[in-house]
């Protein structure tokens, strides 16, 4: 495990800011500092703007407004608010980190998708935490109630796009009960979730503390993204050491058991396009043992020949040279670009075209070898 998402909510931004005795936000922080030291990657996705400008601010006929552009305005001033707290306490600690805007559509289309994928794995590459929260500004969707849910949907999505091993959605409640133990002292804490199905829905309430826009059901169906993809996914509240407990295999709050591994996952999103890939890559034999023996990506310089009309973002199918299936993959490149980097050292980029979007044609992140690949001869 390497690679972890955290999701803070609004209500733990909110405390930090009003009780100078409360802790738990600084506490996950520091452990993320920590257990950055060992290797591990952090990426956050944080609620909190709006209830950050409203603390602050107190605007006149704004704060209390259910109107959805007196909302995207607080979330515009509280996005300073917001940074701030977290760049203070990670540049104590000589750490920076980058705010990122994003909504679904950055997932959803090829081309976005590629566009933020690459530029969090640059962050990672240059040591930085992704500080990620939807783009209430332009996008009413999730303030509004009506989408993400305080972000929760949209902490899977990252997770599901950069191939995290761990998503961990931190709220108020320490995860999912069979009544909400505020209001029934009988409630029962489900620690383990393999399937979530109507009968563990139906334990999920709408968020009741009216800070943040997600409530327990926005949670379960982030959970259920994360283990169709793969990914590990906890429900729980801040607590000592609770990240490493979590990665250490302790029963820490709600557990959601992934039902298929990340390889099988990108498999099937991948596969979703293959139907219309719209072209087609020849590689000769160093570039099949390359992707076949070593998991490489696909460089410029293995490709003999390109088929096809596509732009940059679409999926391509990667043959060898006696017309062997390989893979399936999503093109950093479009036709014109492809056809003039073909064959080409990925260090003549930058001379021969004019956007570099990165030295590999194909990333093997983004790419999925067939089957049928084990039994072709290399």
């Amino acid at each position: 495990m390497k690679r972890i998402v955290i999701k803070i909510g609004s209500q733990i931004i909110l405390n930090d800011a009003q009780d100078n005795n409360y802790n738990h936000l600084n506490e996950l922080l520091s452990e993320i500092v920590n257990l950055r030291s060992k290797g591990f990657e952090f990426t956050i996705v944080t609620s909190g703007a709006v209830a950050l400008a409203k603390h602050h601010l107190l605007i006149k006929g704004l704060e209390n407004s259910n109107q959805t552009s007196s909302k995207q305005a607080m979330a515009s001033i509280g996005q300073t608010f917001l940074m701030e707290k977290y760049s203070k306490f990670f540049e104590s600690h000589n750490i920076y980190c980058a705010q990122v805007l994003a909504g679904r559509d950055n997932f959803n289309s090829r081309i976005a998708y590629l566009n933020i994928k690459n530029t969090l794995e640059k962050l990672y590459e240059l040591n930085v935490i992704p500080i990620i929260n939807e783009n209430d500004v332009v996008s009413t969707k999730e303030i509004e109630g009506r989408f993400y849910g305080d972000n929760d949907r949209l902490s899977s999505v990252v997770a599901n796009a950069i191939d995290a091993d761990l998503l961990i959605l931190f709220g108020r409640m320490d995860g999912l009960y069979t009544e909400n133990p505020d209001i029934n002292g009988k409630g029962v804490l489900i620690k383990k979730v393999d399937v979530i199905d109507e009968t563990i829905m139906s334990y999920a309430k709408d968020s009741e503390d009216k800070v943040g826009s997600g409530g327990m059901k926005s949670k379960l169906e982030a959970a259920k993204i994360c283990m169709g993809s793969g990914i590990k996914c906890v429900i729980t509240s801040p607590q000592n050491n609770v990240i490493n407990k979590i990665i250490e295999g302790n029963s820490i709050g709600t557990q959601f058991v992934p039902n298929s591994s990340n390889l099988e996952s990108k498999k099937r999103w991948l596969f979703t396009g293959v139907s219309e890939n719209k072209g087609m890559i020849i590689i000769d034999d160093g570039a099949k043992k390359a992707l076949l023996t070593k998991g490489a990506s696909l460089l410029p310089v293995g490709i003999l020949s390109i088929e096809g009309k596509f732009n940059r973002g679409d999926i391509l199918l990667i043959k060898d040279s006696k017309n062997n299936e390989i893979a399936y993959g999503i093109t950093n490149y479009g036709t014109e670009d492809s056809l003039k980097l073909k064959g080409k050292d990925s260090n003549e980029i930058d001379e021969i075209i004019e956007i570099n979007y990165g030295t590999e044609m194909i990333h093997r992140d983004n790419l999925v070898l067939l089957e049928s690949t084990s039994e072709n001869k290399l």
